[in-house]
C-alpha cells in the first residue's frame, strides 16, 4: 500500500512538474500576418515578466519551458491596439494552442485627445532587447547589478561578472558613452537603479565597422544604460558605511554630476575586512598584463599574483577569485571619470584609477610526524606583509572630420609599485623536547620598484 501511495506521489510530481509551450498565430483585421510583434507573457497577480519572445516573418509565435501556471499574453505591435488574454493551461496539456489572434487598429478619437501612456517592460527593436527599468520592482537602494537579476535573461554572478542570452558581457556603457573603462562591474555596482529608465543589451559592432558600414563580424555583448531624464542633468550617487569590532570598517561612495553633453562621476571605496571592492578585471588592467595566474595556497582557489617589476612573485598583492583570502587585506580605491562632447564632432571620454592593497598574513605550522623510534615535532611561525599601488589613465578622443573621415585616438598608462616584507621562524623537536634540528629566524625585504607602461595609437577611418 506504501509503495502505491508513494507512485502516486511521484506520478503527481511529475506532472505538476511538467512544462508547458505556449503557440499561436498573430494577424491584423486584414488577415495580414504580423512579424517581429513583441510578445509578453506577464504574472496575472502582478504583472510581472516572466518571459518573452517575438513573431516570425509570418506570425507565428512559440514559447517553451514554461512551468504549469496562468499567465496573462501581452501582445504590442506599431499602429496595433495592445492585444491581452488570460492563457490558463488544463491539467496534462503540455501544448496551449492558442490558434489565430487577430489585432485591430488603434483607434482614435478626433472631437477630444486623450492619451494614454503605457510602457511595455521589454520591447525588441532590430538586434536591441530594451527593458524598461521601472516594470521591474527592486528596494530603494539597489543598484544597477540588482536591476539586472531582475530581467529575464540576464545572469549575474556572485563575482558581479554578467550573461546575457547565454554570453558574456564585456562592456556597459552610460548613454552610449564608457563608465571607468571598459568593466562591466563598476557601473553596475556603483550606479543606483533608480537613475535607469531603459537596459538596451545588444551586441556592438567594431569602430571600423559602425563608421564605415562594411560589417567585418566582429561582436562585443554590451549594455546599454540609459538615464532618466531627471538624471542627466543633476547630481546623484550613494554612500554606504559600516564599523564592527577589532576596529574593523568598510565605506564606499559614488557621486555624479551628468549635464547634457558632460558626465563627472568619482568613486572611493576603503575596508580592513578583506573585501576587493572593485572587479579583478580592474586589477589586471592596471598591471598592464604582467599578471601571473598560480595556484592558492590553503584558500583552496586561483590568485592572482602581482608582479611589479618582473621580481619574486612573493611580494605582490593577492587577489581571490570569489574565496576568501589568508590574513588580512587592507583595501583603498578611487577614481574620477570624465566624459564630455564638445562638439557634435569631437568627444572626449577619460578617467582615471587609483588602488592600494595591503596584505598582512601570519602563519602557524605545528606538524607531527610518526616513527618507529619516536615521534618529532616540526613547529614553523611566518609573517608576510606586502603593499602594491596602482595608477591607471584611460583616455579617448574622437574627432569626426566629415561624413566619411574620422580620428580615433587611443591612450594608456598603468604604474604599479610593489614592496613586501616576510620572515620564516622553524624548529624540529622529539617527545622529550630535545630540539633535532633548529633554523635561525629568516627574513627578507623586497622592495620590487616601479613599472610603467604606456599605450597609445591612432585610428583614421
Amino acid at each position: 500500500m506504501k509503495k502505491l501511495l508513494y507512485l502516486l506521489v511521484f506520478i503527481s510530481a511529475t506532472a505538476g512538474a511538467q512544462k508547458i509551450t505556449v503557440k499561436g498565430r498573430l494577424l491584423d483585421d486584414t488577415n495580414t500576418s504580423l512579424p517581429s510583434a513583441t510578445l509578453m507573457l506577464l504574472n496575472p497577480v502582478d504583472s510581472s515578466l516572466v518571459n518573452f519572445s517575438i513573431s516570425n516573418g509570418e506570425g507565428y509565435f512559440e514559447i517553451k519551458n514554461l512551468s504549469r501556471a496562468n499567465y496573462l499574453l501581452k501582445v504590442t505591435y506599431v499602429g496595433l491596439a495592445t492585444f491581452t488574454q488570460l492563457i490558463e493551461p488544463k491539467e496534462g496539456e503540455t501544448v496551449v494552442e492558442l490558434g489565430e489572434l487577430r489585432m485591430v487598429q488603434q483607434s482614435k478619437q478626433l472631437n477630444e485627445l486623450v492619451v494614454q501612456a503605457e510602457k511595455a517592460p521589454v520591447t525588441i527593436k532590430k538586434d536591441t532587447i530594451e527593458f524598461y527599468a521601472p516594470s521591474f520592482k527592486t528596494k530603494e537602494n539597489a543598484n544597477v547589478e540588482d536591476l539586472l537579476k531582475k530581467l529575464p535573461g540576464v545572469e549575474v554572478e556572485s563575482d558581479g561578472s554578467i550573461t546575457a542570452q547565454g554570453e558574456q558581457v564585456q562592456q556597459v556603457t552610460v548613454d552610449g558613452k564608457e563608465f571607468f573603462g571598459r568593466d562591466p562591474k563598476i557601473a553596475t555596482q556603483n550606479l543606483p537603479a533608480k537613475a535607469i529608465e531603459n537596459v538596451q543589451i545588444f551586441d556592438k559592432k567594431s569602430d571600423q565597422a559602425t563608421f564605415s558600414g562594411i560589417d567585418d563580424g566582429q561582436r562585443q555583448k554590451t549594455i546599454n544604460l540609459e538615464l532618466k531624464e531627471e538624471f542627466k542633468n543633476g547630481f546623484f550617487g550613494n554612500a554606504t558605511g559600516g564599523y564592527g569590532t577589532d576596529d574593523r570598517y568598510t565605506g564606499r561612495l559614488s557621486l555624479s554630476r551628468f549635464k547634457k553633453n558632460q558626465q563627472l562621476s568619482f568613486l572611493a571605496m576603503g575596508n580592513n575586512i578583506n573585501e576587493q571592492g572593485f572587479s579583478i578585471d580592474d586589477y589586471m588592467n592596471f598591471t598592464g598584463g604582467s599578471q601571473q595566474m598560480m595556484g592558492g595556497r590553503g584558500g583552496g582557489g586561483v590568485r592572482l599574483t602581482f608582479n611589479a617589476g618582473g621580481g619574486s612573485t612573493t611580494g605582490g598583492a593577492q587577489v581571490n577569485f570569489g574565496n576568501r583570502l589568508n590574513g588580512i587585506m587592507n583595501n583603498y580605491a578611487g577614481g574620477v571619470n570624465f566624459n564630455q562632447d564638445f562638439s557634435k564632432k569631437t568627444t572626449l571620454q577619460s578617467n582615471y584609477f587609483y588602488n592600494q592593497l595591503e596584505h598582512d598574513l601570519s602563519q602557524v605550522l605545528e606538524r607531527e610526524n610518526f616513527f618507529e623510534e619516536g615521534n618529532t615535532f616540526f613547529n614553523q611561525k611566518s609573517s608576510q606583509f606586502s603593499t602594491n599601488y596602482n595608477h591607471r589613465v584611460n583616455a579617448i578622443l574622437d574627432y569626426k572630420i566629415d561624413s566619411a573621415n574620422s580620428i580615433k585616438l587611443t591612450t594608456t598608462f598603468t604604474n604599479n609599485n610593489a614592496e613586501s616584507a616576510a620572515s620564516t621562524l622553524s624548529e624540529t623537536n622529539s617527545e622529550t623536547g630535545e630540539k633535532y634540528d633548529q633554523c635561525p629566524a629568516t627574513s627578507s625585504l623586497s622592495k620590487e620598484g616601479k613599472n610603467n607602461l604606456h599605450q597609445s595609437y591612432f585610428r583614421i577611418f
